[in-house]
């Protein structure tokens, strides 16, 4: 192998592995706009490049064409991923939809097709011979018709997103007029080589210079990342948005030199962007103060600066962000100015109007604060007259209910004796007409009993409609001192019926009063003795017990007892178990409207034959400490 051989070699090695290098070093900055295309074109080059190398290294046939149709896999690439390089480039990269995409995708994959398929269609190559060059051997192909195909739609890809990269370097501002032109220059080198070599007039025919050209390209592109780093500042939308902002921008570089700035910034300067494109920033009027120092060390800032400029005095936002690199690296700032004169002047006006305000609403919110008391006071007393009429109602109308049924009760029960009396009356005037004075006597005798019935009736109806309405005032009293007083008043009960009585050994202090809660107790404990049965040992227990809504006392017994279903009918008015018992069956009726008067409440646990105990509930007292007995 001679010399001129191994340099070719060497080459190919070299153009893959630069183009790998420059891959893997775009891959660092992937983020940047229209380096993943570019990463894509780098890779398919440095393939192409490889297979191009494995052919010539080859030594039989048939694994010289396996490495011709891989090549293949690159080749296709390089046009659709150099134009949408220039796409996104450029500011077209919008155009690169899926449909888009799809499309261009149709030629590159009926060629791989058509490449791996040749000898069934023969539209690639027609023929493929091996011809001895003296230092290798490399295959002479013929080409066939889809070969043109596939070499006219790379060449208009290319041509295409050069002639994008030409026209974006002339409208360009400075800042990027230079990136454009490096890679347009980059892509006419492969063109060209490539253009030569398929015509047979290039003068190292018939060695292939592409995939050779196409790493010159990656290496110029290379170049002006380093130099002008092109894919770490890539415009967006400058042209449309920058250039046709009222703000005024000005990019400075890593030194503080003028990198760019927009027509409203050189309005602002009253300077030609000749003079200042290049220059130290400190040159521009706005950046006389201390600006440059102020921000050498802020990431980001927003400050007001007050200018002289050429149309007198005004005021303005600044705002300064800092550009860094993928890296870290520092690039530049971008100072953005914004006019807010007119916006400062509303401001005044806007403050001297809000000090009148607040002085008239302070004012207004006095005579409103002095309204709304007096408001709320007017509501306050509504909301506690509107709860004692609710109460006055709700207490009128249980006693309605009470009266009803009082009136009801007291007319049937005391019609039941008139009718007796009326009765006896007649059977009297017939026995004084008959001159019986026996059977008159006994008439006489009903007589008195019915009215003394009437009596009783009439004294426990009298003492039922008086409790509540005429009250002795409520006191603090020990429960004990009202158990005493119950016990005098049934003594002779108690001793008669031979009963023992159990207190309890303290009770607590109650506000009650106190005749009115001994006559209820001395109830309970005759009821107990009325009902007590043939007890060979009587027992009749006072106690009490704490509870959440105050406190529980009982008159508990051993005899007889209650079946649950007469629990709540025994607190009705003249209400009687025992139809033939003694009394009128008011006594618990009259209990349980003293216990209700004083805010508690009374219930009955018992069953039949188990005894009975009649349980009421009174307030808590504010005295703390129970007292004996």
């Amino acid at each position: 192998m001679s010399l001129p051989a191994l340099y070719y070699l060497v080459l190919l090695a070299l153009s893959a592995l630069a183009s790998a290098a420059i891959a893997a070093f775009c891959w660092t900055r992937r983020s940047s706009l229209g380096t993943k295309p570019f990463i894509v074109l780098m890779v398919a080059v440095s393939f192409w490049s490889f297979c191009d190398l494995m052919r010539l290294l080859s030594s039989d046939y048939s694994t010289m064409v396996f490495w011709d149709k891989m090549s293949y896999l690159g080749i296709v690439l390089v046009g659709p991923s150099w134009l949408a390089f220039c796409l996104q480039y450029t500011k077209r990269d919008g155009q690169l939809n899926r449909r888009n995409l799809a499309l261009l995708s149709i030629v590159p994959l009926v060629t791989l097709v058509l490449v791996f398929f040749n000898e069934q269609f023969g539209l690639i190559w027609t023929d493929l011979t091996v011809v001895d060059l003296g230092q290798f051997r490399d295959l002479a192909h013929g080409h066939g018709p889809w070969f043109w195909v596939n070499v006219a739609y790379s060449y208009l890809l290319i041509l295409t997103g050069t002639i994008l990269l030409f026209q974006y370097a002339l409208r360009s501002s400075s800042l990027y007029r230079n990136q454009a032109k490096v890679l347009a220059l980059g892509a006419a080198i492969p063109l060209i080589s490539n253009a030569l070599y398929v015509a047979g007039v290039s003068p190292f025919y018939p060695l292939d210079m592409t995939t050779l050209a196409f790493s010159l390209t990656g290496l110029v592109a290379a170049w002006g990342m380093f130099h002008f780093k092109l894919l770490d500042i890539v415009p967006v939308a400058y042209d449309s948005v920058v250039s046709s902002m009222a703000d005024g921008v000005v990019i400075t570089d890593a030194k503080n030199r003028v990198a760019d700035i927009n027509p409203a910034a050189l309005k602002m300067s009253g300077l030609p962007s000749q003079e200042i494109i290049g220059r130290p920033a400190d040159l521009l009027p706005m950046f006389k103060s201390d600006l440059l120092q102020r921000s050498s060390s802020a990431i980001e800032s927003e400050s007001e600066l007050e200018y002289p400029g050429p149309n007198g005095q005004r005021f303005y936002d600044l705002r300064i962000s800092v550009l860094y690199d993928p890296q870290g690296d520092l690039l530049g700032r971008l100072w953005v100015f914004r006019d807010i004169t007119d916006r400062r002047r509303a401001q005044d006006e806007l403050f001297r109007a809000h000090q009148e305000l607040e002085r008239r609403v302070a004012e207004r919110t006095s005579q409103l604060a002095e309204a709304n008391l007096s408001l709320k006071e007017q509501m306050a007393e509504l909301k506690q007259s509107k709860k004692e009429r609710e109460k006055l109602i709700a207490e009128l109308e249980i006693k309605n209910s009470e009266m009803e049924r009082f009136t009801y009760t007291v007319s049937h029960d005391l019609r039941s004796p008139l009718i007796t009396i009326k009765g006896f009356l007649g059977f009297l005037r017939q026995d004084l007409a008959k001159g019986s004075n026996l059977r008159t006597e006994a008439d006489m005798k009903r007589i008195e009993e019915a009215v003394d019935r009437m009596d009783l009736l009439l004294r426990d109806t009298l003492a039922l409609s008086r409790i509540g309405r005429v009250v002795d005032p409520p006191q603090y009293v020990n429960f004990g001192e009202i158990v005493k007083e119950a016990l005098d008043q049934v003594s002779l009960q108690i001793r008669s019926s031979k009963v023992r009585i159990i207190q309890a050994e303290s009770y607590p202090v109650v506000f009650v009063d106190r005749l009115r809660l001994a006559e209820a107790l001395a109830n309970l404990i005759e009821n107990s003795i009325k009902y007590m049965g043939h007890q060979a040992s009587p027992e009749i227990e006072i106690g009490w017990r704490k509870l959440a809504d105050g406190t529980a006392f009982f008159v508990r017994d051993n005899g007889m007892g209650l079946d649950p279903s007469q629990h709540q009918k025994v607190f009705e008015l003249f209400y009687k178990v025992d139809k033939k018992s003694e009394g009128t069956g008011a006594g618990l009726a009259i209990v349980k409207r003293i216990v209700e008067v004083h805010g508690g409440r009374i219930w009955i646990e018992s069953e039949a034959g188990k005894g009975c105990s009649v349980c009421f509930t009174l307030p808590r007292s504010d005295l703390s400490a129970p007292k004996s007995a």
